[in-house]
């Protein structure tokens, strides 16, 4: 909890103005740099709501536009990787034997569920970025894009001050549920995956027999 201590009292103590724009700029890095610790700004920025006096709904907006522009700028940037000629590196690296079918099969799952990826995208820690670089990739309609990344962020906010009250907004107990729920988040997708991996192993032997 020491973390979300310390960035509470330093936001705490800025002008309101300043203060939203580095939550804003703390929702948007998470996105652009994944390891940045995002949510941890966002849980102090909800306890900032009766404990320092601070708009609910200017601490919304903060966090919801950081969300979305970071979002968008993940976007881009595959759209960017999508749109590079066959002789660029980025474009080498995909196309090589141990990419190429990974890229491939992201691609064609977001493809046609695209949406509903965005739509959960707040909702799992670590991969919120690689959703919108991949979207970017696959060419979804930016609009719909920014759409669903603000409806994703208005709902995590919503569950975030939900446990905020009813643990009376006390940031070491928010900070702990978090922690809690990124943990769990992370072990389900693991276990996931190994399905995953193991299924298609399991189907690939029976083909060959």
């Amino acid at each position: 909890m020491g973390d979300a201590q310390l960035v509470f009292d330093w936001i705490a103590a800025q002008p309101l103005a300043l203060g939203l724009l580095v939550i804003a700029a703390a929702s948007m890095i998470e996105y652009v740099f994944p390891p940045f610790p995002g949510d941890t700004v966002v849980v102090a920025s909800a306890v900032l709501i009766p404990n320092a006096d601070w708009p609910w709904w200017a601490v919304f907006t903060a966090v919801l536009a950081g969300s979305v522009t970071g979002a968008m700028f993940a976007y881009l940037f595959g759209a960017w990787v999508s749109s590079r000629p066959g002789e660029h590196w980025v474009s080498k690296k995909l196309a090589t034997p141990k990419m190429a079918p990974r890229v491939a099969k992201l691609t064609d799952g977001f493809a046609r569920h695209g949406t509903a990826y965005i739509s959960v995208n707040r909702f799992l820690p670590a991969f919120r970025s690689i959703f919108f670089v991949v979207a970017g990739m696959v060419g979804l309609p930016a609009g719909r894009v920014a759409f669903f990344a603000a409806l994703s962020a208005l709902l995590w906010n919503a569950l975030l001050m939900g446990v905020g009250w009813s643990v009376g907004y006390n940031l070491a107990e928010l900070s702990h549920w978090v922690k809690n729920y990124g943990i769990a988040v992370g072990i389900a997708l693991i276990a996931t995956l190994l399905f995953w991996f193991w299924r298609s192993r399991r189907s690939g032997k029976a083909k060959s027999d």
